[in-house]
């Protein structure tokens, strides 16, 4: 993902990954612990087991070698990521931080997601890639309708089920 579902107006960390608490893994499978701001839209992003998808837990953030976070999930066979975009009475959208609003969430900028196997990612010409581009910025202060998830599964990098 480019940036995390935060909400417009909702503190954020200034880096957009750093809000994340939770467990973090290289390539390598190096898995860790980060312990960042928690930002409100941690919890909004899920992984469900495909079968019941009642059962929700943390998913594992892609980082870097030292442990840094740096957006993506690791999604196991037989789960989904789910990505919590809209709440009705809280509002919804996809924000970031930005030079004018270091630790708020107020730059509404297309949103990209990028799905695929985890042995199609080092592919040089990244193919294999599946790129979805959500437009849910239109939520910037209430959803009067209910709940929005955005939830997304892989079955093969290039189809993808949303």
């Amino acid at each position: 993902m480019d940036a995390p579902p935060a909400r417009k107006n909702e503190a954020v960390n200034e880096s957009n990954w750093q809000g994340w608490k939770g467990p973090v893994s290289t390539l390598r499978d190096n898995l860790s612990t980060f312990d960042g701001t928690n930002d409100a839209w941690v919890p909004r992003i899920t992984l469900a087991q495909n079968d019941d998808p009642s059962i929700l837990s943390q998913p594992v953030m892609r980082g870097k070698g030292d442990g840094t976070p740096i957006g993506g999930f690791y999604v196991p066979v037989g789960h989904h990521l789910r990505i919590l975009l809209a709440e009705k009475d809280n509002g919804g959208g996809w924000f970031k931080s930005g030079p004018q609003c270091p630790s708020t969430a107020c730059i509404g900028v297309g949103t990209s997601v990028w799905v695929t196997r985890a042995d199609a990612y080092s592919y040089p010409d990244r193919d294999p890639l599946l790129l979805l581009e959500p437009n849910v910025n239109a939520f910037q202060n209430t959803f009067e309708d209910g709940t929005i998830w955005f939830d997304v599964s892989a079955v093969d990098g290039v189809n993808a089920n949303v």
